[in-house]
């Protein structure tokens, strides 16, 4: 089972959950979160198994000492010696001295002898570029570690009582943005393709959540409640001029999940700057969103809502954060035309346009916007007039 989640959404907090809930079944499955749990997976109990964990990020290439007489080389190795101590570890102690990787038949042998095994495998591409060092024989340690995680999908799935769960980022570039990562990260993607079956614990709406608390202490649910009900009042005013989807209740919802940001502000990060090559999903966008709440949100002026137009372009932090996402494209020299203030024209016509367009920043608003929507690995890019007007109504009044 295959874990993919955006924004990170909580992948190796998964894998921590359901070791924790394997491991400690018997002082915690009465619980009444857990007993829910239970009764909708069918089970009576949790089932009791072994479980071995290999974090990728901690995991050394080099031969590691875990016990006097045991020294462990390889991911296999250190599975079978977590799974059954020094017992476990001698049938695969030849492999995983060659640095071999072991056939299907080892491995089953070794499932079957433990009945019920959990294996959670998280990070592995950060330690499969590494392993590209360690020569094995005519091969390296990388190449062996493909071999074994093939045939390890394979023996899990003939395997009764076995489970195997890893996690997946969204891209190489969550880690690494050379070439070599690019191979790996397309070679684990094949292997674990071939049999895999995915799952996104987070979707849809929750990715909200998942920001939220990623980036805040706490929410204040009247707070978001009463500024939600005032944007609704003005989207119902001006109805005419806005995208249809805006005056339902169901974006109203959506809206109060989102809070402190707009979920259009979202929405265009994930749909359209998470599909460019050079954007770290996960990691990105919560480092984009996080300047955006430093540079923005936490100042005197900050508006009620952290909407499209209220990217900080004119900070200098915030504005090399987007110019290194959008690396091979010079968009300094446009952002300092257009933006950045004092010398930006946006920031001129609002002060020639008096003192509410000065207040209200209404034209550096629209450049905003409009650069945020001009971006996309695919599919749309630019904007109507009608979610420019919907930028614009993001404003104190």
């Amino acid at each position: 089972m295959q874990l993919r989640t955006p924004f990170g959404g909580g992948k190796t907090h998964t894998l921590i959950g359901l070791y924790h809930l394997i491991d400690s079944a018997a002082d915690i499955e009465d619980e009444a979160g857990i007993r829910e749990l239970l009764d909708d997976a069918g089970l009576e109990h949790i089932p009791h198994a072994r479980v071995a964990v290999v974090v990728g990020t901690e995991l050394d290439v080099n031969p590691h000492e875990v016990e006097p007489g045991v020294t462990v080389r390889t991911v296999w190795g250190h599975i079978a010696y977590q799974l059954g101590g020094k017992e476990g570890y001698e049938l695969l102690r030849t492999d995983d001295e060659s640095r071999i990787s072991p056939s299907g038949a080892t491995l089953r042998k070794l499932f079957e002898t433990y009945k019920r095994v959990l294996i959670l495998l998280d990070e592995i591409l950060v330690y499969q570029v590494r392993a590209s060092a360690v020569k094995v024989e005519d091969s390296n340690l990388q190449a062996q570690t493909f071999a074994f995680l093939q045939t390890l999908t394979e023996a899990v799935g003939s395997s009764p009582g076995t489970a195997f769960v890893t996690t997946f980022p969204e891209s190489h570039i969550e880690y690494y943005d050379h070439e070599n990562a690019d191979v790996v990260f397309n070679t684990l993607g094949k292997i674990f393709g071939r049999v895999e079956a995915t799952r996104v614990p987070v979707q849809g709406e929750e990715i909200f959540e998942v920001v939220r608390r990623r980036l805040f202490e706490s929410i204040n649910d009247d707070s978001a409640k009463s500024t939600v009900a005032a944007y609704q009042q003005a989207y119902d005013t001006h109805q005419d001029d806005l995208p249809d989807h805006v005056r339902s209740t169901n974006y109203a919802r959506r809206m109060q999940r989102a809070y402190p940001f707009h979920p259009e502000l979202i929405d265009v990060l994930y749909e359209r700057w998470g599909t460019l090559q050079t954007f770290q999903k996960t990691r990105g966008v919560l480092r984009l969103l996080a300047r955006v709440v430093e540079y923005g949100y936490m100042s005197p002026s900050a508006r009620p809502l952290i909407g499209i137009g209220d990217v900080g372009l004119d900070d200098p932090d915030l504005r090399a954060t987007v110019v290194t996402i959008l690396r091979g494209s010079n968009w300094d020299p446009v952002l300092a035309s257009d933006v950045i203030p004092e010398d930006g024209k946006a920031y001129l016509l609002d002060k020639e346009r008096g003192d509410q367009y000065a207040k209200q920043k209404l034209c550096e608003t629209i450049t905003k916007a409009v650069f945020m929507y001009s971006h996309s690995g695919g599919g749309e890019r630019g904007v109507q007039k009608a979610r420019l007007t919907f930028a614009l109504m993001n404003r104190r009044t």
